[in-house]
């Protein structure tokens, strides 16, 4: 609200999902949410014109779960879970143009550190070893 005599606005007028708020884009708010998208997807709602026809998806649901995301300054950053293994995919936020990152090793992400005024960000992969199996 700039002033006083500013009206709140009501983005998701029912509980109908989980809704994540992530960040902005000058006027459209980010959400994660598992609305329609049991995996989980990111949609953006335009706080001048919030009704839910006009809500856009910014990254679609996919066959792994999303299990976070990070807002950088030119992507966002989302991380699944595939076959207990993490997948880190960017997308830029003009075009969605969608870049998965390799790594050598399979495991889980444990933490990432970010911040939004910039596209640098670390993380904690610790490695999944393999037992040695004797027949």
């Amino acid at each position: 609200m700039r002033n006083n005599n500013e009206a709140f606005v009501e983005l998701i007028p029912e509980l109908i999902g989980q809704f994540i708020f992530l960040g902005n884009i000058g006027t459209e708010f980010l959400f994660f949410t598992d609305f329609e998208a049991p995996n989980g997807k990111i949609i953006s709602i335009d706080i001048n014109n919030p009704d839910q026809v006009n809500w856009k998806l910014m990254v679609a649901e996919t066959e792994n779960a999303l299990t976070r995301v990070e807002l950088l300054e030119n992507f966002i950053l989302c991380q699944y879970l595939n076959d207990v293994s993490t997948e880190i995919f960017l997308y830029n936020k003009q075009t969605l143009a969608k870049k998965k990152l390799s790594f050598d090793k399979k495991g889980i992400i444990s933490s990432i550190s970010s911040n939004h005024d910039s596209d640098v960000f670390y993380f904690t992969f610790p490695e999944l070893h393999q037992a040695k199996r004797n027949l």
